[in-house]
């Protein structure tokens, strides 16, 4: 049992010597053992934290001063975690007020977020409960009856009216801490819930966005699929007035036909998917489809890549991560109610008090009787049902641990999620300059051709390859734009700096 209460004491702990000692910062060695301590760490192992940084305290003063950094640090921590309440709405950056206006409503209107406000409602009313345990309890009761003692006779004198008042309180004194234990556990539940539904915020933010980017990256794609659908009807036409001047041959007319039918099938292709990504829109916004579609008519072209994104340390991921503060607080709520399965094994003291007055009579209700008044004071311990309790402490010493491998995982997984969306930032930012380079020199290298082609000096069939290629390039540019927004967004949704 005590090794389950010190799993969650040493995990912050294990966090910063996983994630920061890798930078090998003497101060910050210093700094992470004496957050450690304000953080109510495990001592054993903040004291091997310092031990591994290799580095020990010259004297007095620099403690002094280290601790008062620390303390500083954890009053800017707590600012910080109040602060980071509100999201920063990072995809305003992009610069589209239609994105804007369509996450405004996700947040109000998407099916998940109901939801999660919805628990949040839940748990809060399961907090108040909890918390009124704290308080004595007040009951007012009344009782009226009549009685008769001898059915056979019809006098009067055998009926009695009998009235009872009673006003009961009863309250249990919280000694062993118990009740302020499952109390602070609700608490910690309500606050767990509440980052749940800021992280659910984020997900949707960003499943939304990036949706929104590859709808409007087919847009672009289906009104350049159409521009070379043109381009390659005025080159059949050309080929076909060549087939006629003996200056082209039948190869080319069918090798210009085909291309023609390929565009057109891509723009079938293009066509379904603008349509299936605006219903996602509309499922994730949630609106009626056609909503959707009538306020994304307008085609807006793909925004420009916002510039380069700085990377974030491992604590701002530690504080400002929903997710990773959720599992935080669940792991402390965790240990929170172990501390109250323990206190149940103690004595409960229970203080009540009863006031009570009533009338009885043999014609009718008469006035009130005198007030009577009675105080107990009762101790409960638990004998028979001691070994449910401790199972019970058991039960609650295991979900502490899977709580810490939760609260673990969100870590490594986070860590993980901003590594792996940084390196796709920046390889798909090379990327899309690249392919903006190549397309603009096949876009050149065409009309080059063409030239070339007027004076001449090539057959038309260099014209014909020169127009694929500049096809296929233009649209792998437009695809490459795509795809850097959305790895800018996924990025974004995993280390933005608060939510």
């Amino acid at each position: 049992m005590g090794k389950s209460v010190s799993i969650y004491q040493n995990s912050r702990a294990w966090v910063y010597s996983t994630s920061l000692l890798s930078k090998d910062s003497e101060d910050r060695c210093r700094r992470v053992f004496f957050r450690s301590y304000f953080l109510k760490t495990g001592s054993a192992l903040a004291l091997s934290l310092v031990a591994s940084c290799t580095a020990s305290l010259s004297s007095p003063t620099d403690l002094e001063v280290i601790i008062q950094n620390a303390a500083k640090e954890q009053m800017d921590l707590i600012k910080e975690q109040a602060a980071a309440t509100d999201s920063i709405e990072w995809w305003t950056e992009l610069g589209d007020l239609y994105l804007v206006e369509l996450v405004k409503v996700a947040h109000i209107r998407n099916t998940d977020v109901r939801t999660a406000y919805s628990r949040i409602a839940e748990v809060r009313g399961q907090q108040r409960a909890s918390r009124s345990d704290l308080y004595p309890t007040v009951n007012l009761s009344e009782s009226a009856g009549i009685s008769e003692s001898d059915l056979t006779n019809g006098a009067n004198e055998d009926r009695s009216f009998d009235l009872l008042i009673a006003l009961e309180a009863s309250w249990e004194v919280d000694v062993f801490g118990r009740i302020r234990k499952t109390a602070q556990a609700a608490d910690l539940r309500t606050s767990a819930t509440e980052a749940l539904l800021r992280d659910t915020l984020r997900v949707v933010t960003s499943e939304l966005a990036e949706t929104y980017v590859q709808f409007r990256s087919i847009q672009a794609r289906l009104k350049l699929s159409r521009e070379i659908e043109s381009r390659r009807i005025e080159n059949l036409d050309r080929i076909q007035r060549l087939l006629k001047a003996n200056y082209a041959t039948i190869v080319d007319l069918r090798r210009s036909e085909s291309q023609l039918y390929e565009i057109r099938a891509r723009i079938a292709q293009f066509e379904a998917l603008e349509v299936q990504l605006s219903n996602q829109i509309a499922v994730l916004v949630g609106l009626k489809p056609d909503m959707v579609r009538e306020f994304l008519v307008s085609d807006v072209g793909l925004r420009d890549l916002p510039g380069e994104v700085p990377l974030p340390t491992a604590e701002r991921i530690l504080r400002n991560r929903p997710d990773v503060r959720a599992r935080d607080l669940q792991l402390a709520a965790a240990a929170a109610e172990v501390d109250a399965a323990k206190a149940a094994l103690y004595p409960r003291l229970t203080l009540s008090s009863t006031l009570q007055t009533g009338s009885s009579g043999n014609n009718s209700f008469s006035r009130l009787d005198g007030i009577a008044a009675n105080a107990i004071a009762g101790l409960t311990a638990p004998l028979l049902n001691r070994g449910r309790l401790l199972a019970d402490i058991d039960i609650q010493s295991a979900r502490v641990s899977a709580a810490y491998a939760d609260y673990e995982d969100s870590i490594i997984r986070a860590l993980a999620d901003i590594d792996t969306s940084y390196a796709q930032l920046t390889a798909s930012r090379t990327a899309m300059v690249q392919r903006q380079s190549s397309a603009l020199t096949a876009t050149q290298a065409a009309e080059l051709t063409r030239q070339l082609f007027a004076a001449g000096e090539i057959d038309y069939t260099s014209v014909v390859f020169a127009e694929e290629t500049r096809a296929d390039q233009e649209d792998a540019a437009i695809t490459a734009h795509a795809e850097a927004l959305a790895a800018y967004i996924r990025y974004m949704s995993a280390a933005s700096p608060a939510w």
